[in-house]
């Protein structure tokens, strides 16, 4: 819930009447009563005297109300921040609200409102409530129309106080699952006093839990028993650290919770969501839940005719259940998704109307699992499906919410295949770096591919050599300039590391080629059913777009390589990409050209060359982060290697060669180098190393060990010396 920033957004636009909303002057009441206990409060503690802000009280509020089909639902949030540097003050000094806006929940939406209230109070205790009459109507950038209101002559060390109040009604078929609400206890700035209050009528299921030592929900009573009031109070919480590998919902002190309306037996069992009793909190998820929950929604009945057809065509057949498998993740990952995404083209350009009714189908966990699960059947291959809590969200214990949970599958081969949801670039057998290592459970599947039972197991995790970043980079100096380099690098990345460098740099012409080429197609425009005419001008449209995306794509290389080096590049000359890597075997590979200046300085008639930034930016600790508490959660294991030859200028010689030599490994990972001259050239080799995902608080000064010699390497210069 990102509640630390004064823009009071709502994204939705039509001015209609509605009821049961507060009105003007109830809502300021409830927030800025006569009772609010708040009201005369401006001092801070003298501990948080040097923060950029500091929140006096803040509170959130959550209402949930049915009847038969109408749902009723309100939300507010009220701060009180005292604001200690011009960066707060700038922050504060504008607001921005929908103050109308269509409900787009449930099946139909009436027209939503949003109360909003703003003041000011001075350091000699001078209140001014700012005019939200003097609000003036603004486009945002989705052109959409906004309240937007200024807080004048706003100074440091003055207390603003605002509120919003949010009501949506909608209509509802018997069932609605509102989206779930993520919250930390402390955010950008420290917190004096805080409060969650949700309130929720008959007909509705909660689930909510609190984790890493936030406080328990309390229920409070309610004179009418037609609602139940749930409150959680929390004081005293010091504003998140910025920390380097580390997974806020792990760590800090978090309140989730989910509320579903349902009305009638069957809409529960039916309801994408775990369910416990009405108007009782539901805090845990069992094993055998989860089990019953999968068993209904998984039947393994998609129609998969194309593929077999397309397997047999190919000749690819048992006993090769490994190639048939793989050829079919590729296949999926063609027909649902890569072949939906040029039509779009036809549609922009007014030539087709529709989308086949496939589109956007079968790319959420339970559509992929049904439809690969019903290929297994079909050819009688032995699977069961992992259910995984992602290690950036908690572990498997803590499970809460449906949406925390992420499936996939596991084919029995001697050597198990995990199969994962297909993405433009995803791979078979290529476990999501957020799920590996962590423990799951596995859904079993009997020889008749009935879900029967439910177990627990570990997903491997790669290795750091699986995810590899190997650059050999060619240095020489300009014969016009000493002072250019020169330089051509061949990158080769493969893993996780691939993974997220295909998504900068492979673009939607590169795919679309080898996906042609793969499966034997010409490419759309050359079977679409439309006039020639029509397609002489859609070819035009094509062709521009491929000259567009070569200049986009120029730039992304371009970017890479200065994110790469974490220096300037006089100028970006020519990028040629290998393979795409869009195969498990493949690496993404590429060659690219570029000069430099900066690194080479004159000292008399010799020259210093800061040989050690050729290895490109490392990461540089700040003296605060090199004691830590905190656990550390990296991404993946992972490598990266660096060869570079440097032409040595004719009628030079090398000092300092050793400064390039270190050697630091440790149970965590690592850093060496190695530099020699030979025939002419000064090599330099380094690797660096990180040998897990996951590591304790305690082994940090390990960490540090080899993040700090390949950061001194980047320092480290030698002397070209005219002989």
């Amino acid at each position: 819930m990102k509640n630390y920033f004064p823009v009071l957004v709502l994204l939705f636009l039509v001015n209609t009447l509605f009821a049961q909303s507060k009105s003007i002057a109830e809502t300021k009441a409830l927030f800025w009563g006569a009772d609010d206990p708040y009201a005369k409060i401006t001092e801070i503690p003298e501990k948080w005297n040097k923060e950029s802000a500091v929140i006096i009280y803040q509170e959130f509020n959550y209402e949930y109300e049915g009847t038969t089909r109408s749902v009723d639902y309100r939300e507010s949030t009220r701060r009180r921040i005292k604001l200690l540097d011009k960066s707060a003050v700038d922050t504060y000094s504008e607001f921005s609200f929908a103050e109308r806006f269509k409900v787009e929940k449930g099946f139909y939406g009436k027209g939503g409102r949003v109360i909003a209230g703003v003041k000011v109070i001075k350091s000699d205790g001078t209140e001014t409530e700012i005019d939200m009459e003097d609000a003036v109507e603004v486009k945002n950038d989705a052109q959409e129309t906004l309240k937007k209101i200024a807080v004048p002559d706003l100074e440091v060390g003055d207390v603003i106080d605002y509120y919003y109040y949010i009501y949506e009604p909608f209509m509802a078929m018997g069932e609605y699952i509102f989206e779930p609400i993520i919250s930390p206890l402390n955010g950008a700035y420290p917190i004096m006093k805080q409060k969650l209050e949700f309130v929720v009528g008959k007909d509705f299921f909660i689930n909510f839990n609190s984790l890493n030592g936030a406080p328990d929900l309390q229920v409070e009573d309610d004179s009418n028993k037609r609602k139940v009031i749930y409150s959680l109070n929390d004081e005293d919480r010091k504003k998140v650290d910025d920390l380097r590998w580390y997974y806020p919902r792990r760590v800090e002190p978090i309140v989730k919770f989910q509320v579903v309306y349902a009305r009638k037996a069957k809409l529960e069992r039916s309801a994408e969501a775990f369910l416990g009793e009405k108007e009782e909190v539901k805090s845990k998820v069992s094993k055998k839940e989860v089990f019953h929950y999968f068993q209904e929604r998984y039947s393994f009945t998609s129609d998969v005719k194309n593929l077999n057809k397309y397997l047999k065509e190919q000749e690819i057949r048992k006993p090769n259940v490994l190639d048939m498998v793989k050829e079919a993740y590729y296949f999926f990952r063609y027909d649902r998704l890569i072949s939906k995404i040029e039509p779009i083209i036809f549609i922009q350009e007014g030539y087709i109307s529709y989308l086949p009714m496939s589109y956007g189908r079968f790319l959420d966990d339970d559509g992929f699992i049904n439809l690969f699960g019903s290929f297994l059947k079909s050819n009688k291959i032995s699977f069961d499906v992992i259910a995984a809590v992602p290690r950036t969200i908690s572990n498997i214990e803590s499970l809460l919410l449906r949406d925390e949970i992420t499936s996939l599958i596991r084919v029995n081969l001697k050597e198990p295949i995990y199969i994962s949801r297909f993405g433009l670039h995803t791979t078979f057998n290529h476990i999501p770096e957020e799920l590996e290592g962590v423990d799951a459970y596995e859904l079993r599947l009997d020889d008749k591919f009935r879900m029967v039972s439910i177990g627990d197991c570990q997903i491997p995790k790669s290795s750091h050599v699986d995810n590899q970043s190997e650059t050999i980079t060619q240095v020489s100096f300009s014969e016009e300039d000493i002072n250019l380099l020169e330089v051509e690098r061949h990158c080769s990345h493969s893993g996780h590391n691939r993974t997220r460098t295909q998504n900068d740099l492979v673009y939607l012409y590169d795919y679309l080629d080898e996906e042609y080429k793969h499966f034997d197609l010409k490419p759309y425009l050359e079977r679409a059913d439309i006039k020639k005419k029509a397609k002489e001008k859609v070819r035009t449209k094509i062709e521009a777009k491929r000259e567009t995306q070569d200049e986009q794509q120029l730039e992304a290389f371009e970017a890479n390589a200065k994110s790469d080096m974490d220096m300037p590049i006089k100028s970006y000359d020519t990028f040629e990409v290998l393979s795409l890597g869009r195969m498990e075997e493949e690496e993404l590979s590429f060659k690219e050209t570029f000069k430099m200046e900066g690194l080479v300085k004159r000292a008399g008639k010799n020259y210093i060359l800061e040989a050690g930034k050729l290895i490109g930016g490392q990461v540089a600790l700040k003296e605060k982060e090199k004691e830590r508490k905190a656990d550390i959660y990296m991404p993946f294991s992972r490598s990266f290697i660096n060869e570079i030859k440097i032409k040595l200028p004719n009628g030079y010689t090398v000092e300092g060669l050793e400064n390039l030599n270190k050697k630091v490994e440790n149970a965590t990972g690592g850093f060496v180098s190695d530099a020699n001259i030979a025939d002419g050239f000064l090599e330099i080799k380094t690797l660096k190393y990180y040998k897990n995902n996951f590591e304790k608080a305690d082994n940090w000064p390990l960490l540090v060990e080899f993040l700090e010699a390949s950061y001194k390497f980047t320092q480290e210069k030698v002397l070209l010396k005219k002989q």
